[in-house]
C-alpha cells in the first residue's frame, strides 16, 4: 500500500506539474494577447486623435494660438498623452503643452526626434530621451495644408516611466508577485516593466523576445535575462511593431505543486497509518481485491487502459466497490458526452445560444468594452411555417444566420436567442454607425431569395451600452422594444430604442 501510495502522489504531481505549467503558459499566452490587442485598440485610437488634430490644423498651422488651444485641447482629452507638440516643417517647435516645458521656438534635434519630418506619415518611434529627459515614445501624424503641401507635423508623447493610459493598460497582471508582464518595441528595447529602472534597456540573446518580435504568438519555456526558467507567453501588438510578454517563474509554479502534495500527504496520513493496520489485521488475501481496485483508480486517472472487469472480488464489499468504479466511470464517460453536445452554439444555425451569449456580454462588462446590440426578428415567420412547414422554416432560420454571419465582421457576436429571433453584439460601435450596419444587413435579407420561400424581410431594434443604460438587461429589452416598434410601424426597418421610446 506504501509503494502504492508513493506511485499515485507521483503520479500525481507529474499530472499536476504539467497541467499547472500548461495552464500557466496558456494564461500567460491569452493574456499577452489581450493586452497585445488592447494596444493596438489604444495605439489606434491615438492615431485617430492626432488623425483628427492633424486636419482641424492645415488651415491654422501659422496661428500660434489655435495651436496652442489643439494641443492644450489633445492633452486634456484623455490620459493617452504626457505632453502634445507641433513641429513645423523646418523643425521649429511652433506650440507645446504643458507649456511650462519651454520648447517653443526651439528646434527638436536627434535622428528619432528628426524621422517624422523625414517619413511624413503617421509614426511611432522608438523610445528616445526628450530635451527635457524624459524617456519617451513619440507618436505622430504629418499636417498637410489645403493644397496638400508638408507644413510639419503633430505629435503626442507617452513618458514610459510616468502615468499615462498606456502604462495603467500594462500595469494590471491576472497573476499574483510571480508574474509580470512587460514590453519591447521592434529593436528590443523596454518599453514598459515592473522594473522602472529597466526601462529603456535593450534585451539580446532572449528566445521569447526573439520570437515576438518575428511576430510569432505562443508560449514557451525559457530563460530570461537572469538566467531564470520563466513560464513566458507572448504577443505582437501588430500596429506599433511591439512585443507584450507575460511570464511567471517556474520555480514559483512548481513550488505550489510541491505544498500542495505535502498537505494532501500531512492530511491523509492518519488514514493512511489506520489503513495499514487494517491490512496487517485482515490478511493479503481481503487486500488483494482492494489494492487492485487503487491501482485501477489510479492508472484511470493517468487515461490508462487498465480492465477493471478482470479483478477478482471474491467477497461483496470489493465487489461492490469494483461495480461502483465502473458505474462513475460510465457516468463520467456520459457526462463528458453530454457536455460535449451542450456547448454554446446552437445545433440547427451554429450560431451563439443563449449561454454563449451570455458570456460574451460578460466579457464585455467585466473588459468595459462599449457595444450596440442589434435584435433582429424574420417578419412574418409564423406565415412561413405555417404555409410551407416547419422544416422550410428551418431552412429559412438557417439561410438567414448565414446572412448575418457573412455580414458581420470577425469581432462581432452573432446570437440566436429563440425561435426566429436573433441578436447582433458590434463592440466598439457607436448608435449611429449601427443603425447604418443594420440598415445594409436589412436591405440584404430583403434582396435574398430564401429557398421555397422567397423573400423574407426583417425588423431591427438597436440600443446600445452604456451609453442607453448602465444595466446590461435593459439595454437588452430596450433593443427589444425597438424591434417591436419597428414592427408596429409596419414591418421591415430599423428601429434605435430612442425612438422607440420618442415613439
Amino acid at each position: 500500500m506504501l509503494l502504492t501510495l508513493g506511485n499515485a502522489l507521483f503520479a500525481v504531481y507529474k499530472v499536476q506539474k504539467d497541467l499547472i505549467v500548461n495552464d500557466t503558459l496558456d494564461a500567460n499566452r491569452v493574456y499577452a494577447s489581450k493586452i497585445a490587442n488592447v494596444t493596438d485598440l489604444f495605439l489606434g485610437s491615438v492615431l485617430s486623435q492626432l488623425e483628427y488634430t492633424s486636419e482641424s490644423l492645415k488651415d491654422n498651422h501659422d496661428d500660434p494660438t489655435v495651436l496652442q488651444i489643439e494641443l492644450a485641447r489633445l492633452l486634456k482629452q484623455t490620459d493617452s498623452f504626457n505632453a502634445t507638440i507641433f513641429v513645423d516643417k523646418n523643425g521649429k517647435v511652433r506650440a507645446v503643452s504643458p507649456s511650462s516645458l519651454n520648447l517653443v521656438n526651439t528646434y527638436i534635434e536627434g535622428e528619432k526626434a528628426l524621422e517624422p519630418l523625414t517619413r511624413q506619415q503617421t509614426y511611432i518611434s522608438e523610445p528616445f530621451l526628450s530635451p527635457v529627459g524624459n524617456l519617451i515614445v513619440s507618436i505622430t501624424s504629418p499636417v498637410f495644408d489645403s493644397q496638400k503641401r508638408f507644413v510639419g507635423f503633430v505629435g503626442g508623447a507617452i513618458y514610459l516611466q510616468e502615468k499615462n493610459i498606456l502604462n495603467q493598460i500594462l500595469d494590471k497582471h491576472h497573476h499574483n508577485d510571480d508574474s509580470y508582464t512587460y514590453v519591447v518595441d521592434q529593436n528590443g528595447h523596454i518599453i514598459f516593466h515592473k522594473d522602472v529602472t529597466r526601462i529603456g534597456e535593450k534585451i539580446i540573446n532572449n528566445q521569447i523576445v526573439d520570437a515576438v518580435l518575428a511576430g510569432i504568438s505562443g508560449s514557451m519555456i525559457a530563460a530570461n535575462s537572469q538566467s531564470q526558467k520563466m513560464l513566458a507567453g507572448f504577443a505582437p501588438a501588430k500596429l506599433p511593431n511591439w512585443g507584450v510578454v507575460s511570464q511567471s517563474r517556474k520555480s514559483a509554479t512548481l513550488d505550489k505543486v510541491s505544498n500542495t502534495i505535502v498537505d494532501v500527504l500531512l492530511s491523509t496520513l492518519p488514514l493512511i497509518v489506520l489503513t495499514l493496520l487494517i491490512i496487517l489485521l485482515f490478511g493479503t488475501k481481503i487486500a488483494q481485491p482492494l489494492a487492485s481496485l487503487a491501482q485501477a483508480l489510479k492508472e484511470e486517472g493517468l487515461d490508462s487502459k487498465f480492465d477493471a472487469n478482470k479483478i477478482n472480488t471474491w467477497y461483496f464489499e470489493a465487489d461492490y466497490l469494483k461495480q461502483a468504479f465502473l458505474s462513475s466511470h460510465k457516468r463520467i464517460e456520459q457526462t463528458i458526452h453530454r457536455l460535449d453536445q451542450d456547448r454554446q452554439k446552437d445545433q440547427l444555425t451554429q450560431l451563439l445560444n443563449r449561454r454563449g451569449m451570455e458570456n460574451s456580454i460578460s466579457y464585455f462588462v467585466a473588459n468595459e468594452q462599449a457595444f450596440s446590440v442589434l435584435a433582429l426578428d424574420i417578419d412574418h415567420f409564423k406565415r412561413v411555417n405555417d404555409t410551407y412547414g416547419h422544416d422550410v422554416g428551418d431552412i429559412v432560420i438557417k439561410e438567414f444566420a448565414a446572412l448575418m454571419q457573412n455580414c458581420a465582421r470577425e469581432q462581432d457576436l452573432v446570437c440566436r436567442s429563440g425561435g426566429e429571433e436573433f441578436l447582433i453584439f458590434l463592440p466598439n460601435v457607436e448608435l449611429d454607425v449601427a443603425y447604418k450596419i443594420a440598415e445594409r444587413l436589412r436591405l440584404s435579407i430583403a434582396d435574398f431569395k430564401f429557398q421555397q420561400v422567397g423573400n423574407v424581410t426583417t425588423s431591427i431594434g438597436i440600443s446600445h451600452w452604456p451609453n442607453l443604460s448602465e444595466d446590461i438587461d435593459t439595454v437588452l429589452k430596450q433593443a427589444d422594444r425597438a424591434l417591436y416598434s419597428a414592427k408596429e410601424a409596419g414591418r421591415n426597418r430599423t428601429h434605435i430604442a430612442e425612438q422607440a421610446y420618442s415613439n
